[in-house]
């Protein structure tokens, strides 16, 4: 083979290119932090561990005194038709008063839909009341006995029941023999990878805590996934459709603070929610100081409204952004207020072949095969208690 021969001056691009060295950065760059709050809060919180792969709870109210007139009552009407099964809050005796005229009267018959009452009770005379939730409000007021009689009607409330399953989350990673003992530029692929993929295992269990799905399949095997905080706010949602004014804010704020720990709130907030935020509510929106941290996360912001009578730390989940914005179910629009006192998560224990809950499992190859396999393993669920003491927002804009 002839010798290759090269004259005059010499440039970078002449010499064999196996000979021309490669300035590579050793530390890789990654565009991706880690923005897994919720899921640190609750690990800090110390997650209590799951009993089985199916978690039930029981959930209680105080019994109710607030009902609505179903049809409008005239002036001289005794029979009232109140809210279906709702007149089953009242029994007899009971000292109801009439939102709407400030009437009250005295329930002389208790039905789970209807009640006959004495009108005018007190200094109000009878007066036409209309129907409907806001203008035919009722207000319970108390019980109300003669003297020497027998015992009143008990009532009390029904627990109800909720449940939630364990979901099996697996991030797993191979590589071969060879592959681990070549040089490369930024080390070790399976150390490497180890860092990085504990991170994305940690997101996985961040998304489900947020947005899971609770489902059971009785295949075989069996398969069962873990509902998550979206799929159990029902009552309290608000959606702004666009613009986000302070009138919708409070009125989300308000729905979200009626029940449960006032202090113990938290509003996890999309970027575009918490820039409104800040825009709208400079005067109750404190910048968090650096070291301000709630359960060994970074807080963003503080707002103080004046009606809600405490503080409620901020934390933006900046990652929601790449999800999109805009009016409807846009991931990137939404904002939720937490009670954290009525949430849980729960880790699967640990069995004869280790612990369940983020743990690094090696070792995962078949006996014969030329490589490393590792992977990342947690099962877990989580408990969203007393779903009115938590509200969600959707459809921010602006």
């Amino acid at each position: 083979m002839a010798v290759t021969i090269d004259s005059g001056l010499q440039d970078t691009s002449t010499p064999l290119a196996n000979d021309l060295k490669v300035s590579m950065d050793e530390q890789v760059a990654n565009q991706d932090v880690d923005t897994t709050q919720f899921s640190t809060i609750l690990m800090k919180m110390k997650p209590k561990t799951a009993k089985s792969f199916k978690e039930e709870w029981m959930e209680d109210v105080f019994l109710p005194k607030g009902t609505a007139l179903s049809v409008s009552a005239a002036s001289a009407d005794t029979a009232l038709s109140i809210t279906t099964s709702e007149g089953a809050y009242a029994k007899v005796g009971d000292i109801v008063l009439i939102v709407q005229t400030g009437e009250h009267v005295r329930i002389t018959t208790a039905g789970a839909s209807a009640w006959t009452v004495l009108r005018a009770i007190g200094s109000v005379a009878a007066a036409t009341a209309a129907s409907g939730s806001v203008s035919g409000g009722l207000l319970i007021v108390s019980g109300s006995n003669a003297q020497g009689a027998t015992l009143p009607t008990a009532l009390v409330t029904e627990k109800t029941a909720n449940y939630n399953y364990t979901q099996i989350v697996r991030n797993a990673f191979r590589f071969t023999a060879t592959a681990e003992w070549v040089d490369w530029y930024s080390g070790n692929p399976l150390a490497y990878h180890r860092s990085k993929i504990a991170t994305e295992h940690k997101y996985e269990l961040e998304n489900l805590l947020w947005f899971g799905a609770r489902s059971y399949s009785n295949s075989s095997p069996p398969r069962h996934t873990s509902g998550g905080i979206d799929s159990f706010i029902s009552t309290n949602t608000q959606d702004a459709s666009g613009a986000l004014d302070k009138g919708e804010f409070a009125d989300f704020l308000r729905m979200g603070m009626e029940y449960g720990n006032r202090n113990r709130k938290i509003l996890f907030a999309a970027p575009i929610v918490a820039q409104v935020l800040s825009e709208f509510l400079q005067d109750n929106w404190v910048h968090a100081r650096p070291e301000d941290n709630i359960w060994g996360v970074k807080v963003d912001a503080v707002i103080e409204p004046a009606f809600v009578g405490s503080r409620i730390p901020v934390v933006v989940k900046a990652d929601w952004k790449r999800y999109g914005e805009g009016t409807g179910k846009h991931i990137g629009s939404r904002a939720y207020l937490l009670d954290m006192s009525a949430v849980e998560m729960l880790k699967a224990p640990a069995t004869k072949a280790g612990p369940r809950f983020c743990t690094l499992y090696d070792k995962r190859q078949a006996n014969d095969a030329d490589e490393q396999a590792e992977e990342f393993l947690s099962e877990v669920t989580m408990k969203l208690k007393t779903e009115k003491a938590h509200s969600k927002l959707t459809g921010v804009t602006g």
